[in-house]
Formats: C-alpha cells, structure tokens, sequence
C-alpha cells in the first residue's frame, strides 16, 4: 500500500511537507480517500475548462419512459437520447404535431375534453432551424359530457350551453385521424396558407377508412407529439381516443416532447408556465391573458419548441 502511494499519488501532497508528513501519518484507509478526493477534484476542474457547457440530469421525453440528457458530454450520449426528436438526425419521421388540449377540468379519469388543437412541426435537415412550423394546422370543439368546472371555463371560455352543437369525441377523433393521414409524408403547396390547410370536419378520407375497419377496430397512429405539461395533455388524448373505440399507437422514436421539461432544464430559476416561459424567450402571447385557446397554444409550444431547440446544448 505505502509502495503504491508514493509511486503513484505521493506528488498530490508534495506542495508542503508538512501536509504530506500528515498524510503519511493517517491511517492507509484515509489517506486512500483523501488522494482519490484530490484525484475527483482536479478531475472535476479539468472537466469544468472544457468548451462545452454541463447541464444538469432532466427528463425530457415522457410517455412511459425517461429519456435524459448527461451531464458531461454528447461522446456519452445514451441510446435513449438519440431516439428522440431533440438529435440532430431524426431517424425517419419528416414531421411532429404539436398539441394542446382544453379540458372541463384536471383529471383524465374524470373530465372531458372540450377542444383539441395541432399544428404541424416539419423537419428540414438542409436549414440551421433543422424544424420549422408548416402550414397546417387542426382545431375543433368538443362536446362534453357534462359541464366545465368553474376553474377550467374560466381558463378556456367554453360554456356547457357553448358546446351544445358541437360534434361529439368519436367524430373529432375520426377528424384528427384524418389530419394526421394527410401530414404523413405529403408536404404542402408552395405558397398556400395556413388557413388553406386547416382540416375541416369530414373533408378527408379517414372517416371511411375507419367504417371500413370497424370490426378490427380504428387505430390513431401519433406522429412525434410536443407538447407543454405534456403528461396532462397525454393522459387526456390517450384516455379520450380509447374511450371512442380506437387503439393509440404513439411514435416508436419520440412518442412525446416536453417544451416545459425543456424550458426548465435551460431556465431553473424562471417560472415554466407556457405563457412566462414563451415571454421568457420572446415569444409573442398577444390575446393568451383573455383565454386560452386550444389551437394558440398549440402554435406557442410550437414557436417555444424552436426557441428551446436553438439553445438546447446537445446541438451539433
């Protein structure tokens, strides 16, 4: 043992020899523990002068499973991390949704979706961005089986007597099914308009492909979904879809992208609700103060999604 410390660790002490008459004098267990603190601590140092920025441990991705990001370098990247929709090389998909969900109250179990809101996030490899919101975009009302409580009306403005004509779930779904067919690898016409590509009740094809299939039953097949609190807005889609007779089939790679997740792990000390979070990074909330509506806040995750991305350190 005393062979060993002086050949090998001896020198971390050498700077007085009194320290080092010390050293030699704690029994071998300490003086082991104390060269290999001072091992940790130049280690650390050395770590600390790299050009790369550290980052503490965070959750990013969350429908059944973690997905982290380390701490200390991108050469150490877990297998997890390169299935997501934070890599730089996306492994297949060409586009993401971005979702938010008004509810008639906070749990999944219980409540009702009221309104459903998507816009499509696009990946373009060839540009810095690398994502870019596209051109179109889903939002429909919901009729709900009972009233809002009075906290979630006065968040979304959506009265029980508002939504009476409304379509019921089972027709929405189908529509958002629709939606999503139409995004899975079609890309938009040069110069065409959002509004020109907002689906619209019953315009697509989806509707008959799931009567076709009734007895084998409907599936939702979800490209990679962002969304802010996106446990909340997960639980109520899964719940809501399955209630109306479909099977959710989430994406293999990046089933789901938390921008709150994202938000705090850049900015500890800043509030992460989506309004503060988008003002945080200069992100336009005109009219968010009055109600929230499903379809704007779908477009506000999605523009702090890329205000995220672009200071996300894991870019290359």
């Amino acid at each position: 043992m005393d062979s060993l410390f002086s050949r090998g660790r001896k020198r971390v002490f050498s700077a007085a020899s009194t320290r080092n008459d010390v050293v030699l004098s704690l029994p071998p267990s300490w003086r082991d523990a104390l060269v290999e603190g001072e091992r940790r601590r130049q280690k650390k140092s050395l770590d600390s002068s790299e050009e790369r920025p550290s980052a503490p441990e965070v959750c990013l991705v969350c429908h059944g499973f973690r997905h982290v990001r380390p701490a200390e370098s991108p050469r150490i990247e877990p297998a997890l991390l390169r299935r997501t929709i934070l890599h730089p090389s996306p492994p297949a998909f060409m586009s993401a949704i971005c979702v938010d969900l008004e509810t008639t109250g906070f749990s999944a179990q219980r409540d009702d979706i009221v309104s459903i809101g998507a816009v499509e996030l696009r990946w373009d490899g060839t540009t810095l961005q690398q994502w870019v919101l596209g051109a179109r975009s889903f939002f429909r009302t919901v009729r709900p089986s009972k009233p809002s409580s009075h906290q979630a009306e006065a968040v979304h403005g959506l009265s029980f007597e508002m939504l009476r004509d409304a379509p019921p779930l089972e027709d929405v779904i189908s529509d958002f099914a629709a939606f999503l067919i139409q995004l899975d690898g079609n890309l938009p016409q040069s110069g065409q308009t959002e509004e020109n590509h907002r689906a619209k009740p019953g315009d697509l094809s989806a509707k008959k492909r799931c009567t076709a299939a009734t007895t084998a039953g409907c599936v939702l097949t979800l490209p990679p979904v962002i969304a802010h609190n996106a446990n909340f807005d997960a639980s109520f889609l899964q719940r809501a879809v399955s209630g109306a007779g479909w099977r959710v089939v989430w994406d293999e790679y990046a089933p789901l992208t938390c921008t709150q997740s994202m938000f705090r792990a850049l900015y500890s000390h800043q509030a992460a609700d989506l309004s503060r979070a988008c003002q945080f990074c200069g992100v336009d909330t005109s009219g968010r103060d009055e109600r929230h509506d499903a379809l704007h806040d779908a477009q506000l995750c999605g523009r702090l999604f890329l205000r995220l991305a672009e200071k996300w350190p894991f870019r290359r």
